[in-house]
């Protein structure tokens, strides 16, 4: 009878010791599958069409700035890192912090980067990933420059409602150039600065000599400036929503000389020849000009459907003009002459005219000669687009990044199970 119970009692410790290991081992692989197939894989995954566009901009060795446009407003932030399987960092949209709510537009720095490195990046949207398809953006960044000494773009944005429009992000796109971005503060004001401008490589350093055309928009504002960087940057007057502005610069006939000393001294008077008063002018294109003191600035600003900005310089005779880049719409416009006489003193002069419907006629206050018949079509602007776009790369594993809690990687979650797990099925099996 003894014998039958030992070896009763043996057979069942010896079926336990097995039930035990199996147990052990569904474990394991259960943790091995945790780490090679995140259970909730569908969670950290949305389609790219839920993102409208992403862009970089204002690159340099220890930073670089993203954009970007979700279709519907969501909380969305920037997981990245140099490994594309270990984005371990997290950084905040700051229009959410602005505005402490939610937005379709987003803007979010990484800071504190190496030179010449690749650093790789998804956007986190509703705890969601999304990069391009299956992999993580990347971008790299250039070598060190020494900054130069150019002097910031300042500027003011106001709402159609004549308030200052705060937390706007401007896209600086400069002809040749890297992307420039900012944030509008509180009152509206903001600043780019233009002392380390790239390539749209983002290899080379590039020196901006002003002649360079640019693209100024305002993401969530109908309001887009256009022109030469050089007539831009000497603009100080405020921005205003629902506007197009065109910047020009015209240069006087001949370059100052010795007859400088001679204007000085002279009484010169300070009109707005052409076009009169009350005007009605035939021409969509009309030539603008009027009386200076010579070699000072002249600043046109006509108020259309398009605020057109204009600047030339007097000449030695005292005479300026500026001719329009484009036609002007049938109807009232009005036209505003900034510069300053004799003395020193600005000078503020406006007017308003009308531009004739085809086949309407003119009236007499409109003279042949505040009419342009002949001028060569403007130089082509940049067309704004989207631009630099983050390169994708492709990732080693096929499982999308997860995002990082606290620190800890699930990977770790596998070898601590197993550091435990293993002596326990080495005592079982003595």
């Amino acid at each position: 009878m003894s014998r039958l119970y030992s070896r009763l009692f043996l057979k069942k410790e010896e079926g336990n010791r097995w039930l035990t290991l199996i147990a052990l081992g569904v474990v394991l692989l259960a943790s091995g599958i945790f780490v090679v197939f995140p259970l909730d894989k569908k969670r950290l995954r949305i389609k790219a069409s839920d993102i409208e566009f992403v862009m970089l901009s204002n690159l340099s060795s220890s930073q670089v700035t993203i954009v970007w446009k979700t279709r519907e407003a969501k909380d969305s932030s920037i997981l990245y890192g140099e490994s594309p399987e270990r984005l371990v960092k997290e950084v905040e949209d700051e229009l959410k912090i602005i505005s402490g709510k939610a937005s379709v537009y987003h803007y979010a720095t990484l800071q504190g980067l190496k030179p010449s490195r690749d650093y790789y990046f998804v956007i986190k949207v509703d705890n969601k990933l999304v990069g391009k398809g299956d992999v993580p953006f990347r971008v790299r960044t250039p070598s060190q420059f020494l900054p130069s000494q150019k002097p910031p773009l300042v500027g003011k944005i106001i709402g159609k409602t004549g308030k200052p429009e705060e937390g706007k992000i401007l896209i600086l796109q400069i002809e040749g150039a890297y992307p420039l971005s900012t944030l509008t503060s509180e009152e509206g004001e903001w600043v780019i600065p233009l002392s380390l401008v790239f390539d749209k490589e983002g290899k080379r350093k590039v020196e901006l000599s002003g002649k360079e055309k640019f693209e100024l928009k305002v993401l969530g504002l109908d309001l887009v400036a256009t022109g030469t960087l050089e007539s831009f940057m000497e603009y100080s007057l405020p921005l205003k929503a629902g506007k197009e502005y065109f910047f020009e610069k015209k240069t006087g006939s001949k370059n100052p000389q010795d007859i400088k000393k001679i204007a000085d001294n002279r009484n010169y008077r300070v009109m707005l020849t052409y076009p009169k008063q009350g005007a009605t002018i035939s021409s969509a294109r009309p030539l603008i000009k009027g009386k200076g003191v010579p070699f000072e600035e002249v600043l046109v600003e006509i108020e259309s459907k398009k605020r057109i900005i204009l600047k030339a310089i007097v000449d030695e005779e005292g005479d300026w003009q500026v001719s329009l880049p484009f036609k002007l719409p049938p109807g009232r416009h009005i036209i505003n002459v900034f510069t300053k006489n004799s003395q020193g003193d600005s000078v503020e002069i406006v007017r308003d005219f009308y531009i004739a419907k085809s086949g309407e006629s003119v009236l007499s206050a409109a003279t042949p000669s505040a009419d342009l018949t002949v001028s060569p079509e403007p130089s082509p602007t940049p067309t704004f687009s989207f631009s630099p776009t983050p390169t994708p790369t492709k990732i080693l594993s096929t499982t999308t990044p997860t995002p990082p809690v606290a620190g800890f990687d699930p990977k770790y979650v596998f070898l601590i199970s197993a550091l435990f797990l293993v002596p326990g099925v080495l005592l079982l099996l003595k």
